[in-house]
């Protein structure tokens, strides 16, 4: 390779390498997560505390690190909403515990939180002190939007790419126009 455009060549692959590296991170959740959530014990006792695993993983069965997840418990015809959040114990692994107070039917929303332009919801069945839930109880969080809405990422995309394009193209028409000048004399 000629000396003269081993910078220019530099200069463009790390600007692809920047490019990609961005719209990696564009692309981290934009595809579907699929959950099981176990209780113990299976149909916890009204007033007693129970604790809850979720295991996720993306379709590829690689575990999802370092989410976000909440979950809602609201008994079907009340208003009031019992949260819990989940702590990572290990890759893809996540516990919790809670009380209901009440025995019956809850519904249970578990949302992913991980990225704060997005939010994947899914909703559950969870029964408390009567019939029995299933164990584990699976689900999926459809995919989200994840573009982002911060103002340097537009920046970059709409002004720093095509400017540092524009360089490129620009001294590689030089270099060659330079050359095929100096070939002329």
């Amino acid at each position: 390779m000629n000396s003269k455009l081993k910078p220019v060549f530099l200069i463009f692959l790390l600007s692809l390498s920047f490019i990609g590296g961005v719209s990696q991170t564009a692309l981290a959740h934009a595809t579907i997560v699929l959950g099981k959530l176990y209780s113990e014990p299976a149909t916890p006792a009204a007033g007693e505390s129970f604790s809850l695993r979720l295991e996720m993983v993306d379709p590829s069965q690689i575990p999802i690190e370092d989410a976000v997840v909440l979950a809602d418990f609201k008994k079907n015809g009340q208003s009031e909403v019992t949260q819990v959040t989940f702590s990572e114990t290990s890759p893809g692994t996540y516990e919790t515990t809670a009380e209901l107070n009440d025995a019956g039917e809850y519904t249970l929303l578990m949302r992913d939180q991980t990225f704060r332009q997005e939010e994947a919801r899914a909703t559950l069945s969870f029964f408390v002190g009567e019939a029995s839930n299933e164990t584990p109880i699976a689900f999926v969080f459809p995919p989200t939007a994840t573009g982002s809405n911060n103002l340097l990422t537009w920046l970059i995309w709409l002004i720093a790419v095509p400017v540092v394009a524009g360089i490129v193209v620009t001294v590689i028409v030089l270099m060659n126009s330079k050359k095929a000048d100096a070939d002329d004399d």
